[in-house]
C-alpha cells in the first residue's frame, strides 16, 4: 500500500489521511479553565503544542507499522528545513522508502530553451524534473465585480509547473541544509525567472 508524508506533514496510508492533523478542541478543553481563557498566552500555546505533538505521535505509533513510523519521524526531522522555496516530503512505495527535497518552477511551455537548461542542470546535479501541472495561464481582471473582464497579455498561454527533486533519503539534517545552499546557487537564475514560493 502506498504511504506518504506530504510537505505539510500530512500522513497518508493509501488515500486515507491517518496523521499530521489533530482536533485541538479536546486538548484545549482538558486545560484548567484559567488557561482556556488565556489561549493567546505564549506559555499556554506552547503547552497545547506539546500536548498536540504527543497526541499526534501516539496516534501515528498506533496506526503505522514500526518501519513506517520511524520513516515518518525521519521525514518530520528533515522537514525542519521547509520554507517557501524548499520542502521535504517522502514515503514508501512497494516497500521502498524515499525522501525528496524539492523546489518548484513555473514557466511557459513554449520556452524550450528554459526547459532544456533546467533538464541539463537536473542531470548535472543528480536531480529529477517532475511535471506537476500544465495548463493555460489565467491572466484576467475585473473592476466591476466580474461583469466585464480584461484579459492580460499572457491569458491562455500554456504554462508548466515542475518540481526539481533531489533524493535525501540517507541525508542528515545538516546534509540537507548543505544541499539547500548548493541548490540555491545552482538554481539562482531559474528561481529569479520562474521560482514558485509555496506557503
Amino acid at each position: 500500500m502506498k504511504f506518504m508524508v506530504s510537505s505539510l506533514g500530512e500522513v497518508f496510508l493509501g488515500n486515507t489521511q491517518v496523521g499530521g492533523s489533530i482536533d485541538l478542541k479536546p486538548i484545549i478543553d482538558s486545560l484548567p479553565p484559567k488557561d482556556q481563557k488565556r489561549f493567546t498566552c505564549a506559555r499556554v500555546r506552547a503547552k497545547v503544542d506539546r500536548l498536540a505533538n504527543k497526541r499526534m505521535s501516539e496516534n501515528l505509533r498506533m496506526t503505522l507499522s514500526g518501519s513506517l513510523y520511524e520513516l515518518t519521524r525521519r521525514i518530520y526531522r528533515l522537514q525542519m528545513v521547509n520554507d517557501a522555496r524548499f520542502r521535504v516530503y517522502g514515503g514508501n512505495h512497494k516497500g521502498k522508502d524515499w525522501i525528496k527535497l524539492t523546489t518548484e518552477f513555473q514557466w511557459w511551455v513554449s520556452d524550450e530553451k528554459f526547459w532544456v537548461e533546467l533538464s541539463e542542470l537536473a542531470e548535472r546535479i543528480g536531480a529529477t524534473v517532475e511535471i506537476m501541472d500544465e495548463s493555460p495561464h489565467l491572466d484576467r481582471s475585473s473592476k466591476d465585480g466580474g461583469k466585464t473582464w480584461v484579459m492580460g497579455s499572457h491569458h491562455g498561454r500554456k504554462e508548466r509547473q515542475v518540481a526539481l527533486a533531489v533524493d535525501v533519503l540517507h541525508c542528515s539534517l545538516h546534509d540537507v541544509n548543505v544541499r539547500i545552499d548548493q541548490l540555491k546557487k545552482e538554481t539562482r537564475n531559474f528561481w529569479k525567472k520562474a521560482g514558485v514560493a509555496v506557503i
